[in-house]
């Protein structure tokens, strides 16, 4: 499994979670759709790099080009448009390279895509290598359809060198056939394709040679010996020492058909000299083979069988160098695989990796957002709890002002018959007022502390139980004469609410001020406006 595999699976779930409406945590979730994101976006810029680098290297270096390609995983992935250019690229690439393309038939498929989109350029590139592959399975009549194809898109392009190659190879395909008269007017149009454009000099001269061998096999020298000198011109002039080999032998072979045996000999010992120790053995057991023709065409039999053997000795090289050549193609194919594997096992484990940390923080996220609706939830009980407390404040605030008006109306009904009686009996003297007014306000005649004392201190906030609570020291008596003088009471009304002489209550604010460390004749109001910390509510 690689990374495109995971991929994929990942998107099947989330389709199955989304669509079949199957149970899934959310912590789950997320981390795939991020995963699936985040892995397409690298995947696409990673495949639009290759094609691209493919495209670069494929005419120049289309080994390198290949191994571009080989290094895109599952390319049937692939978006139509960048699949359809990942088939054109490989065939194109393990053609130029001499791969065999018998089997790339997937080739065929990008045809409809390219005309479906305009894309002249690509159409006819894909329609020629369309006849390539055709022509590498010996099926020459598809594949001459598909030139005809390829070279009716190509003139809707300003491509010379695609459309040179169409007719180099539509050619070719008539000379596979020995239809080498049918061979010689595609390759003459070849040729003056590759002329417009001196970088396909090696083509021209390629060219050149089969138009020469065409004319060899028709027994028409005379046209075969202009195009072998045109070929060997070139390879001079670009000091091609391959090519020119090849023309020499080719040469060669004409001069030994028209009897002209000193020139045959000349142009060969020329070609094995450029030769000299190289590898080319296809070369090499060309110049023997005609040599050894030559001879027994004179009648020397013992040195044409010398040269036979020479000739017998360079095709065997020639099988082994391709044995080899084969065989490291073979190991080079193994260890590409064995290095894509190796990538492969990287990516799953970098993606599992992620995957693993995506699912973690899908999890820590969870965890925050439980942890965030439960305080929430929290906040709005206590809120809840701060209503229902301040509603029922209200509550009661609603009763005490009932209960107020209750106590004021009971005073003002007292008060009225007071009001009566003092106006029945005209001798009424202060402590008879002063029970009267008790009457009034506790509903009997004698004071009660109690009741004064618990309006006095919800009056003040709670200041006079702060001031017992501060000053534990003062006695009862003293504690009710420090009330008193906080509200306002002077000395001679604290003397008649408490029933005390006057000269008593001046005595004991004395000692009060003894107690407090109040200096003098100090204010006790302001002492314990400065000096009692109130309890706000």
């Amino acid at each position: 499994m690689n990374f495109n595999e995971i991929n994929y699976i990942c998107t099947e779930l989330i389709f199955d979670i989304t669509m079949k409406k199957s149970p899934c945590p959310i912590s789950i979730l997320f981390p795939l759709v991020l995963f699936v994101f985040l892995s397409s976006c690298d995947d696409s810029k990673n495949s639009e790099k290759i094609l691209k680098e493919a495209e670069n290297f494929v005419n120049q270096y289309p080994d390198s080009a290949l191994i571009l390609l080989n290094s895109i995983p599952y390319p049937s992935k692939l978006n139509k448009k960048r699949y359809a250019r990942y088939l054109l690229l490989l065939v194109e690439a393990k053609d130029k390279a001499d791969k065999d393309i018998s089997s790339d038939t997937l080739i065929f498929t990008s045809i409809n895509y390219f005309q479906s989109k305009n894309d002249y350029d690509r159409q006819a590139k894909a329609e020629f290598y369309c006849g390539r592959v055709y022509h590498s399975q010996k099926e020459y009549k598809k594949g001459e359809e598909a030139y005809l194809r390829a070279e009716k898109a190509a003139q809707k392009t300003d491509d010379n060198d695609l459309k040179g190659l169409i007719q180099y190879f539509f050619g070719s395909l008539y000379y596979d056939q020995r239809q080498y008269l049918e061979a010689i007017p595609k390759f003459e149009r070849a040729q003056k394709y590759f002329i417009q454009s001196p970088h396909n000099y090696k083509w021209e001269i390629s060219t050149c040679n089969l138009i020469g061998n065409s004319f060899f096999i028709k027994k028409m020298n005379d046209s075969a010996l202009v195009y072998f000198e045109k070929a060997l011109n070139l390879a001079e002039a670009y000091n091609d020492s391959n090519q020119i080999v090849q023309v020499r032998l080719n040469l060669a072979r004409i001069y030994s058909d028209l009897n002209q045996r000193d020139s045959a000999e000349y142009l060969i010992r020329l070609a094995l000299d450029s030769l000299g120790k190289s590898e080319n053995f296809s070369a090499l057991s060309n110049a023997y083979r005609t040599l050894s023709l030559m001879e027994e065409k004179a009648g020397n039999y013992k040195k044409a069988l010398q040269y036979h053997q020479a000739y017998s000795k360079q095709l065997s090289n020639l099988f082994i160098e391709n044995n080899k050549r084969n065989l490291l193609e073979t190991e080079k194919t193994y260890n590409f695989e064995l290095l894509q594997r190796e990538k492969n096992r990287l990516w799953i484990e970098r993606q599992w990796a992620i995957i693993i940390l995506l699912i973690l923080l899908g999890f820590v996220c969870m965890f925050f957002f439980r942890f965030y609706r439960k305080a929430a939830n929290n906040r709005a009980i206590y809120l809840e709890k701060e209503l229902e407390e301040l509603f029922n404040s209200k509550d009661r605030e609603g009763n005490k002002l009932r209960s107020l008006s209750a106590d004021y109306l009971d005073v003002y009904r007292n008060a009225c018959m007071i009001e009566r009686e003092m106006g029945e009996n005209k001798q009424l003297s202060g402590k008879d007022f002063v029970q009267k007014m008790n009457k009034i306000l506790y509903g009997h005649p004698e004071h009660d502390w109690d009741k004064l004392y618990q309006i006095m201190n919800e009056s003040y906030k709670g200041f006079f139980s702060q001031l017992k609570q501060q000053y534990p020291q003062l006695t009862e008596s003293e504690f009710r004469i420090c009330c008193l003088t906080y509200a306002g009471f002077d000395n001679t009304e604290i003397a008649l609410h408490l029933e005390l002489s006057k000269n008593t209550i001046q005595h004991r604010k004395s000692e009060i001020r003894q107690k407090l460390k109040i200096e003098g004749r100090g204010d006790i109001k302001l002492f314990l406006d400065m000096h009692v910390n109130r309890k706000k509510q």
